[in-house]
Protein backbone atom coordinates (compact mmCIF):
# COMPACT_ATOMS: atom_id res chain seq x y z
CA UNK A 1 0.00 0.00 0.00
CA UNK A 2 2.58 2.27 0.47
CA UNK A 3 4.44 1.58 -2.38
CA UNK A 4 1.21 2.10 -4.22
CA UNK A 5 0.73 5.67 -2.57
CA UNK A 6 4.52 6.36 -2.97
CA UNK A 7 4.26 6.12 -7.11
CA UNK A 8 1.21 7.59 -6.92
CA UNK A 9 3.07 10.79 -5.77
CA UNK A 10 5.78 10.19 -8.04
CA UNK A 11 2.99 10.62 -10.92
CA UNK A 12 1.45 13.83 -9.45
CA UNK A 13 4.77 15.55 -9.33
CA UNK A 14 6.04 15.10 -12.68
CA UNK A 15 2.24 15.53 -14.52
CA UNK A 16 0.28 17.52 -11.70
CA UNK A 17 -3.31 16.51 -11.61
CA UNK A 18 -3.31 16.11 -15.63
CA UNK A 19 -4.39 13.21 -16.94
CA UNK A 20 -1.91 11.84 -19.40
CA UNK A 21 -3.21 9.01 -22.06
CA UNK A 22 -0.74 6.45 -22.70
CA UNK A 23 0.72 6.25 -26.09
CA UNK A 24 1.61 2.59 -28.16
CA UNK A 25 4.98 3.87 -29.96
CA UNK A 26 3.84 4.30 -33.99
CA UNK A 27 0.67 5.74 -32.77
CA UNK A 28 1.55 8.80 -31.24
CA UNK A 29 1.32 10.63 -33.98
CA UNK A 30 -2.45 9.51 -35.18
CA UNK A 31 -3.30 10.04 -31.70
CA UNK A 32 -2.11 13.96 -31.01
CA UNK A 33 -2.37 14.99 -34.85
CA UNK A 34 -6.16 15.56 -33.68
CA UNK A 35 -8.37 18.51 -33.63
CA UNK A 36 -9.24 17.57 -30.46
CA UNK A 37 -5.42 18.78 -29.73
CA UNK A 38 -6.27 22.51 -30.68
CA UNK A 39 -6.06 24.71 -27.53
CA UNK A 40 -4.95 22.28 -24.83
CA UNK A 41 -1.55 23.77 -23.33
CA UNK A 42 1.92 23.31 -24.95
CA UNK A 43 2.71 21.57 -21.61
CA UNK A 44 0.38 18.96 -22.11
CA UNK A 45 1.39 18.35 -25.57
CA UNK A 46 4.95 17.97 -24.60
CA UNK A 47 4.51 15.56 -21.90
CA UNK A 48 3.23 12.91 -24.72
CA UNK A 49 5.70 13.81 -27.24
CA UNK A 50 8.61 15.89 -25.62
CA UNK A 51 9.86 18.90 -26.14
CA UNK A 52 10.37 20.90 -29.64
CA UNK A 53 13.81 20.47 -31.47
CA UNK A 54 13.29 23.97 -32.43
CA UNK A 55 11.26 27.37 -31.90
CA UNK A 56 10.64 29.99 -34.02
CA UNK A 57 9.94 32.92 -31.83
CA UNK A 58 8.42 35.23 -34.36
CA UNK A 59 5.51 33.23 -35.96
CA UNK A 60 5.10 31.34 -32.31
CA UNK A 61 5.79 27.93 -34.01
CA UNK A 62 7.66 24.81 -32.24
CA UNK A 63 9.05 21.80 -34.44
CA UNK A 64 8.67 18.13 -33.38
CA UNK A 65 9.63 14.89 -34.55
CA UNK A 66 6.73 11.94 -33.50
CA UNK A 67 6.76 8.93 -34.99
CA UNK A 68 9.38 9.90 -37.68
CA UNK A 69 6.83 12.84 -38.59
CA UNK A 70 8.34 16.39 -38.35
CA UNK A 71 5.46 18.65 -36.68
CA UNK A 72 4.83 22.06 -36.70
CA UNK A 73 3.06 23.95 -33.92
CA UNK A 74 1.85 27.09 -33.91
CA UNK A 75 0.93 28.03 -30.39
CA UNK A 76 -1.08 31.22 -28.67
CA UNK A 77 -0.99 32.28 -25.17
CA UNK A 78 0.95 28.57 -24.44
CA UNK A 79 -1.58 26.89 -25.91
CA UNK A 80 -1.81 24.62 -29.43
CA UNK A 81 -3.23 26.60 -32.66
CA UNK A 82 -2.47 25.10 -35.49
CA UNK A 83 -1.25 21.60 -36.46
CA UNK A 84 0.94 20.66 -39.37
CA UNK A 85 2.55 17.60 -40.18
CA UNK A 86 5.09 16.23 -43.29
CA UNK A 87 3.84 13.41 -44.64
CA UNK A 88 6.06 10.71 -46.61
CA UNK A 89 8.87 8.43 -46.65
CA UNK A 90 9.00 7.32 -42.78
CA UNK A 91 5.83 9.29 -41.77
CA UNK A 92 3.29 6.81 -42.86
CA UNK A 93 -0.08 7.00 -40.41
CA UNK A 94 -3.81 6.62 -40.14
CA UNK A 95 -5.57 10.17 -39.94
CA UNK A 96 -8.67 9.66 -37.47
CA UNK A 97 -11.22 11.88 -38.47
CA UNK A 98 -9.35 14.57 -40.28
CA UNK A 99 -10.60 14.71 -43.89
CA UNK A 100 -14.16 14.99 -44.48
CA UNK A 101 -16.11 12.02 -45.18
CA UNK A 102 -13.32 9.64 -44.26
CA UNK A 103 -13.83 8.69 -40.43
CA UNK A 104 -9.91 6.68 -40.74
CA UNK A 105 -7.47 7.25 -43.99
CA UNK A 106 -3.94 6.32 -44.65
CA UNK A 107 -2.14 9.44 -44.99
CA UNK A 108 -0.31 7.70 -48.22
CA UNK A 109 -3.77 7.87 -49.61
CA UNK A 110 -3.96 12.08 -49.41
CA UNK A 111 -4.35 13.71 -52.20
CA UNK A 112 -6.07 17.02 -53.53
CA UNK A 113 -10.12 16.90 -54.68
CA UNK A 114 -11.86 17.12 -51.65
CA UNK A 115 -15.44 17.16 -51.37
CA UNK A 116 -17.20 20.32 -50.30
CA UNK A 117 -16.37 24.03 -49.82
CA UNK A 118 -12.42 24.39 -51.25
CA UNK A 119 -10.01 26.98 -52.13
CA UNK A 120 -6.79 27.21 -54.00
CA UNK A 121 -4.01 29.06 -53.48
CA UNK A 122 0.03 29.14 -54.77
CA UNK A 123 3.08 30.58 -53.86
CA UNK A 124 3.93 31.26 -57.35
CA UNK A 125 4.50 30.60 -60.56
CA UNK A 126 6.96 29.44 -63.59
CA UNK A 127 9.80 31.77 -63.39
CA UNK A 128 8.35 34.05 -60.63
CA UNK A 129 9.29 30.88 -58.27
CA UNK A 130 13.42 31.61 -58.97
CA UNK A 131 15.50 28.86 -59.08
CA UNK A 132 16.35 27.96 -55.56
CA UNK A 133 13.11 27.55 -54.25
CA UNK A 134 10.58 24.83 -54.18
CA UNK A 135 7.12 26.66 -54.50
CA UNK A 136 3.64 25.27 -52.89
CA UNK A 137 0.11 24.58 -53.88
CA UNK A 138 -2.82 24.17 -51.33
CA UNK A 139 -6.27 23.34 -51.05
CA UNK A 140 -8.20 24.80 -48.21
CA UNK A 141 -11.32 23.30 -46.83
CA UNK A 142 -13.55 25.19 -44.34
CA UNK A 143 -16.10 22.95 -42.30
CA UNK A 144 -19.71 24.20 -41.67
CA UNK A 145 -21.49 24.81 -38.58
CA UNK A 146 -22.35 20.99 -38.01
CA UNK A 147 -18.29 20.54 -38.32
CA UNK A 148 -17.33 23.33 -35.30
CA UNK A 149 -16.50 25.28 -38.50
CA UNK A 150 -12.78 23.21 -38.56
CA UNK A 151 -10.37 23.85 -41.38
CA UNK A 152 -8.01 21.36 -42.97
CA UNK A 153 -5.21 23.16 -45.62
CA UNK A 154 -3.46 20.10 -47.94
CA UNK A 155 -0.32 21.66 -49.50
CA UNK A 156 2.35 19.81 -51.85
CA UNK A 157 5.77 20.66 -53.86
CA UNK A 158 5.53 17.54 -55.52
CA UNK A 159 2.43 18.57 -57.50
CA UNK A 160 3.28 17.84 -61.33
CA UNK A 161 4.74 20.41 -63.81
CA UNK A 162 1.57 19.76 -66.21
CA UNK A 163 -1.04 20.20 -63.97
CA UNK A 164 0.11 23.22 -61.79
CA UNK A 165 0.69 24.57 -65.54
CA UNK A 166 -2.70 24.01 -66.52
CA UNK A 167 -3.57 26.19 -63.91
CA UNK A 168 -1.45 28.89 -64.56
CA UNK A 169 -1.35 29.04 -68.40
CA UNK A 170 -5.12 29.55 -68.15
CA UNK A 171 -5.05 32.71 -65.61
CA UNK A 172 -2.22 34.09 -67.88
CA UNK A 173 -3.99 34.18 -70.92
CA UNK A 174 -6.97 35.77 -69.11
CA UNK A 175 -5.73 37.83 -67.02
CA UNK A 176 -1.58 38.99 -68.04
CA UNK A 177 1.51 38.78 -66.41
CA UNK A 178 1.93 41.74 -64.44
CA UNK A 179 -1.50 39.71 -62.79
CA UNK A 180 0.59 36.89 -62.13
CA UNK A 181 4.01 38.37 -61.32
CA UNK A 182 2.08 40.37 -58.45
CA UNK A 183 0.46 37.11 -56.90
CA UNK A 184 -3.13 38.54 -57.38
CA UNK A 185 -4.18 34.96 -58.06
CA UNK A 186 -4.29 34.62 -54.22
CA UNK A 187 -6.45 37.93 -53.85
CA UNK A 188 -9.31 36.46 -55.86
CA UNK A 189 -8.81 32.65 -55.17
CA UNK A 190 -12.66 31.79 -55.98
CA UNK A 191 -12.28 33.43 -59.75
CA UNK A 192 -10.09 30.71 -61.21
CA UNK A 193 -11.42 27.73 -58.34
CA UNK A 194 -12.88 25.61 -60.90
CA UNK A 195 -9.52 25.35 -62.63
CA UNK A 196 -7.48 24.85 -60.04
CA UNK A 197 -9.79 21.77 -58.88
CA UNK A 198 -9.74 20.22 -62.35
CA UNK A 199 -5.80 20.83 -63.16
CA UNK A 200 -4.99 19.62 -59.48
CA UNK A 201 -7.37 17.13 -58.30
CA UNK A 202 -5.56 13.37 -57.39
CA UNK A 203 -2.10 15.28 -57.14
CA UNK A 204 0.12 14.12 -53.75
CA UNK A 205 -0.12 15.92 -50.66
CA UNK A 206 3.10 16.19 -48.23
CA UNK A 207 1.61 18.72 -45.58
CA UNK A 208 -1.31 18.49 -44.01
CA UNK A 209 -2.60 21.37 -41.68
CA UNK A 210 -5.54 21.98 -39.31
CA UNK A 211 -7.09 24.12 -36.92
CA UNK A 212 -8.98 27.55 -37.40
CA UNK A 213 -8.93 30.72 -39.64
CA UNK A 214 -6.06 29.18 -41.75
CA UNK A 215 -6.30 31.75 -44.56
CA UNK A 216 -4.83 34.38 -42.27
CA UNK A 217 -2.67 31.70 -40.24
CA UNK A 218 -1.11 30.46 -43.77
CA UNK A 219 -0.29 33.53 -44.87
CA UNK A 220 -2.39 32.83 -48.14
CA UNK A 221 -3.00 36.24 -48.72
CA UNK A 222 -0.05 37.33 -47.74
CA UNK A 223 0.99 40.75 -49.76
CA UNK A 224 -2.82 40.96 -50.65
CA UNK A 225 -3.18 43.78 -48.06
CA UNK A 226 -2.09 46.69 -50.89
CA UNK A 227 -4.24 48.35 -53.47
CA UNK A 228 -4.25 46.60 -56.49
CA UNK A 229 -1.92 48.01 -59.31
CA UNK A 230 -4.13 47.53 -61.97
CA UNK A 231 -7.26 49.52 -59.41
CA UNK A 232 -8.21 53.58 -60.02
CA UNK A 233 -8.03 53.46 -56.83
CA UNK A 234 -7.40 57.05 -55.26
CA UNK A 235 -3.21 57.52 -53.14
CA UNK A 236 -3.57 58.42 -49.68
CA UNK A 237 -3.22 61.98 -49.37
CA UNK A 238 -1.53 63.06 -46.28
CA UNK A 239 -1.84 67.17 -46.94
CA UNK A 240 -4.76 69.27 -48.86
CA UNK A 241 -2.63 71.08 -50.89
CA UNK A 242 1.13 70.64 -52.71
CA UNK A 243 1.45 74.28 -52.53
CA UNK A 244 1.05 74.27 -48.59
CA UNK A 245 4.78 72.97 -48.33
CA UNK A 246 7.45 76.28 -48.59
CA UNK A 247 9.17 76.38 -51.75
CA UNK A 248 13.37 76.76 -50.63
CA UNK A 249 16.25 76.23 -52.93
CA UNK A 250 18.43 73.97 -51.45
CA UNK A 251 21.47 75.26 -49.83
CA UNK A 252 24.83 74.19 -48.84
CA UNK A 253 25.33 74.52 -45.03
CA UNK A 254 28.08 71.53 -44.29
CA UNK A 255 30.99 70.78 -46.30
CA UNK A 256 33.82 68.51 -45.18
CA UNK A 257 35.88 66.41 -47.09
CA UNK A 258 33.88 64.54 -49.50
CA UNK A 259 30.53 64.99 -47.66
CA UNK A 260 27.83 67.89 -47.75
CA UNK A 261 24.91 68.88 -46.37
CA UNK A 262 22.26 70.59 -47.87
CA UNK A 263 19.13 72.39 -46.33
CA UNK A 264 15.86 74.11 -47.74
CA UNK A 265 12.27 72.83 -48.77
CA UNK A 266 11.31 71.15 -52.10
CA UNK A 267 8.17 69.07 -52.80
CA UNK A 268 9.37 66.53 -55.00
CA UNK A 269 7.42 63.70 -56.35
CA UNK A 270 8.90 59.96 -57.31
CA UNK A 271 9.08 56.81 -56.52
CA UNK A 272 8.84 54.57 -53.12
CA UNK A 273 11.33 51.93 -53.26
CA UNK A 274 11.80 48.93 -50.48
CA UNK A 275 13.54 45.90 -52.24
CA UNK A 276 16.52 43.91 -51.76
CA UNK A 277 19.92 45.58 -52.41
CA UNK A 278 23.29 42.96 -52.14
CA UNK A 279 25.28 45.86 -50.66
CA UNK A 280 23.37 47.74 -48.56
CA UNK A 281 20.12 45.16 -47.77
CA UNK A 282 16.90 46.38 -47.17
CA UNK A 283 16.52 50.23 -47.27
CA UNK A 284 13.62 53.27 -47.77
CA UNK A 285 14.65 54.68 -50.92
CA UNK A 286 13.49 57.58 -52.76
CA UNK A 287 14.04 57.98 -56.63
CA UNK A 288 13.27 61.08 -57.91
CA UNK A 289 10.87 61.48 -61.01
CA UNK A 290 13.46 63.12 -63.97
CA UNK A 291 10.99 66.59 -64.25
CA UNK A 292 12.11 67.09 -60.74
CA UNK A 293 15.96 67.12 -60.35
CA UNK A 294 16.67 70.23 -61.97
CA UNK A 295 15.45 71.59 -58.46
CA UNK A 296 18.20 69.59 -56.70
CA UNK A 297 22.18 70.81 -55.92
CA UNK A 298 24.57 70.85 -58.20
CA UNK A 299 26.35 67.81 -56.85
CA UNK A 300 23.54 65.92 -56.47
CA UNK A 301 23.47 64.23 -59.58
CA UNK A 302 22.03 60.57 -58.35
CA UNK A 303 18.71 59.51 -59.27
CA UNK A 304 18.07 57.70 -56.23
CA UNK A 305 18.01 58.59 -52.29
CA UNK A 306 17.95 56.56 -48.81
CA UNK A 307 15.19 58.49 -46.34
CA UNK A 308 16.29 58.85 -43.32
CA UNK A 309 14.21 57.91 -40.35
CA UNK A 310 11.79 55.54 -42.46
CA UNK A 311 11.87 52.02 -40.75
CA UNK A 312 9.95 48.49 -41.22
CA UNK A 313 8.00 49.64 -38.22
CA UNK A 314 6.51 53.24 -38.98
CA UNK A 315 6.51 52.76 -43.05
CA UNK A 316 2.86 52.13 -42.61
CA UNK A 317 2.13 55.11 -40.78
CA UNK A 318 4.49 57.39 -43.15
CA UNK A 319 3.06 56.01 -46.15
CA UNK A 320 -0.36 54.32 -45.21
CA UNK A 321 1.86 50.91 -46.83
CA UNK A 322 -0.68 47.76 -45.27
CA UNK A 323 1.72 44.76 -45.74
CA UNK A 324 3.68 43.43 -42.57
CA UNK A 325 7.09 44.45 -43.58
CA UNK A 326 7.93 42.96 -40.43
CA UNK A 327 7.10 39.64 -41.80
CA UNK A 328 10.99 37.73 -42.31
CA UNK A 329 8.87 36.04 -45.34
CA UNK A 330 8.71 39.19 -47.29
CA UNK A 331 12.94 39.42 -46.94
CA UNK A 332 13.13 34.84 -47.44
CA UNK A 333 11.32 35.60 -50.39
CA UNK A 334 13.44 38.61 -51.45
CA UNK A 335 10.22 40.82 -52.02
CA UNK A 336 9.70 44.28 -52.99
CA UNK A 337 7.59 46.80 -52.53
CA UNK A 338 7.19 50.41 -54.98
CA UNK A 339 4.66 52.58 -55.47
CA UNK A 340 4.37 56.47 -56.26
CA UNK A 341 5.08 59.38 -53.26
CA UNK A 342 5.00 63.21 -53.05
CA UNK A 343 7.14 64.38 -50.64
CA UNK A 344 8.86 67.78 -48.62
CA UNK A 345 11.94 67.21 -48.73
CA UNK A 346 13.65 69.48 -46.64
CA UNK A 347 17.60 68.38 -46.32
CA UNK A 348 19.80 66.33 -48.38
CA UNK A 349 23.61 65.10 -47.53
CA UNK A 350 25.87 63.64 -50.04
CA UNK A 351 29.45 61.32 -49.39
CA UNK A 352 30.90 61.32 -52.43
CA UNK A 353 34.35 59.76 -52.42
CA UNK A 354 36.04 59.63 -55.52
CA UNK A 355 37.34 55.60 -54.80
CA UNK A 356 34.78 54.27 -52.83
CA UNK A 357 30.61 53.48 -52.45
CA UNK A 358 28.72 56.53 -52.54
CA UNK A 359 25.84 57.59 -50.04
CA UNK A 360 22.94 59.77 -50.60
CA UNK A 361 20.09 60.52 -48.09
CA UNK A 362 17.22 62.85 -48.10
CA UNK A 363 15.09 63.86 -44.98
CA UNK A 364 11.35 64.80 -45.47
CA UNK A 365 8.90 66.64 -42.95
CA UNK A 366 5.52 65.67 -44.75
CA UNK A 367 4.13 63.04 -47.29
CA UNK A 368 1.63 64.96 -49.62
CA UNK A 369 0.18 61.72 -51.42
CA UNK A 370 1.28 58.16 -51.55
CA UNK A 371 0.14 54.81 -53.19
CA UNK A 372 -1.00 52.87 -54.52
CA UNK A 373 2.03 50.25 -53.70
CA UNK A 374 2.81 47.44 -56.07
CA UNK A 375 4.29 43.88 -54.30
CA UNK A 376 6.68 41.33 -55.68
CA UNK A 377 8.64 38.31 -54.69
CA UNK A 378 11.38 36.47 -56.71
CA UNK A 379 10.74 33.74 -54.25
CA UNK A 380 14.66 32.69 -54.84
Amino acid sequence: MKKSLKMAAVMLAIYGTASVPAMADGNKISEVFSYDMIGVDIAYLENLIGPARKTEQHTQTKTYLVDHCPLDVQTRDGAVDTLRVTIGGKCQFVLNDILPSYEKIPTRDVVFGLSGPVTYYADCFGINCGNAYDPSVYELYEGSHAENWRELLLSSVNASYEAVSRWSNIMEANEGVDWMMDNRFNCTPNKYSDVAEQSLKRQPVDRIMIGYNLEQKAGLKWGCEEVNPMSNASPVTHSSTQTEAPNIPFQLVANVSDDYQYIGSKVLSGQLLYEPNEMDGYRFEFRVDPYDQDVLPEKATMTTYVLDGVTVENAGHYFGIKTDLTDPKFESKLCALTGPVTLQIVGITLSIPPEAHWYANMNFTRVLSSGPFRMGCEEQ
